[in-house]
């Protein structure tokens, strides 16, 4: 396909809306939970240490200057 012929189609409807949300929706929560039985051990020490770097970096340089690079890094 030609680009001018890609370009000159017609674009697809405009998807709608979606309807209002009645509840409250729910926040995943981050942390360190007490229920980390199922976990190996080296698994929830890694665990911590992710969240704990990502806590810091978001302090440091607000959500939207960490990246995933960034956590694993530090």
């Amino acid at each position: 396909m030609l680009y001018a012929d890609f370009m000159s189609s017609t674009l697809p409807p405009f998807p709608t809306p979606q309807e209002p949300v009645e509840e409250k929706p729910v926040l995943l929560e981050l942390g360190t939970g007490t229920d980390e039985s199922g976990l190996r051990a080296d698994a929830a020490r890694n665990r911590a240490r992710l969240l704990d770097a990502a806590a810091r970096l978001v302090a440091e340089h607000g959500a939207a200057g960490v990246t995933m690079e960034a956590v694993a890094a530090a």
